[in-house]
């Protein structure tokens, strides 16, 4: 983690310091591009930061577990609203398949950290132009939540590393983006916090379809 925490912070610093020494020499469109690539550095700090914050709170207990009625689409909705910028670099399209009358019994900070983190991974995964469908709803037992790209895909053999701390799991998107697999260890402890479970379906070059399954209350 501090490999991929330093890398982001070497490009900012580089980045700034060529703009700083140099700027008179650069003409707008050079210099909106080195713009570009320290704010996609800042970005992924910041994320990975957040996410980090949050497992090592999880760790010695200080995150508490809250869980209150909410209108899924509504959370769904906020979750998501944060990826939008990402989600536009890249030009991909949400589209929402959610029941806007379904209640969710949930902590509203977990559900959203685990959905920010799985569609974070589906554009990260994305190649630019495509689609990452949101498909939501209750059944007599649970609240199903599900996040469908159509990306780069997985191996079994990945899948079946992806939530287990013992592997590290980092693999470039589709314009080469960092990751360090702690956000997907996030939503496996935030999903079991909620005595839910999570499980994907993936195949390479197919793309991957994660999903959350919480019991409704």
């Amino acid at each position: 983690i501090s490999h991929d925490l330093k890398n982001p912070f070497n490009s900012i610093m580089g980045l700034s310091n060529f703009l700083y020494e140099k700027i008179e020499k650069y003409d707008k469109e050079t210099i909106s591009n080195y713009a570009q690539h320290i704010y996609e550095a800042s970005r992924n700090s910041y994320k990975l930061l957040q996410n980090l914050l949050e497992w090592s709170r999880a760790q010695m207990g200080q995150i508490s577990f809250a869980p209150e009625t909410h209108n899924l689409a509504n959370l769904i909705d906020n979750a998501t609203a944060s990826s939008y910028n990402q989600a536009e670099a890249k030009n991909i399209k949400f589209k929402f398949d959610v029941d806007y009358t379904a209640e969710i019994y949930a902590d509203y900070n977990m559900v959203s950290t685990i959905i920010r983190n799985l569609t974070s991974n589906a554009i990260k995964f994305s190649p630019k132009g495509q689609i990452i469908e949101f498909l939501a709803k209750n059944t007599d037992t649970s609240t199903v939540i599900s996040i469908k790209d159509n990306g780069k895909g997985m191996s079994k053999k990945i899948q079946d590393k992806l939530f287990k701390i013992s592997e590290k799991i980092s693999t470039p998107g589709t314009e080469n983006e960092k990751g360090t697999g702690l956000g997907l260890l996030l939503c496996k402890e935030f999903t079991e916090a909620h005595k839910g479970k999570i499980h994907v379906d993936s195949e390479e070059g197919k793309g991957s379809i994660f999903t959350i399954e919480l019991p409704l209350k």
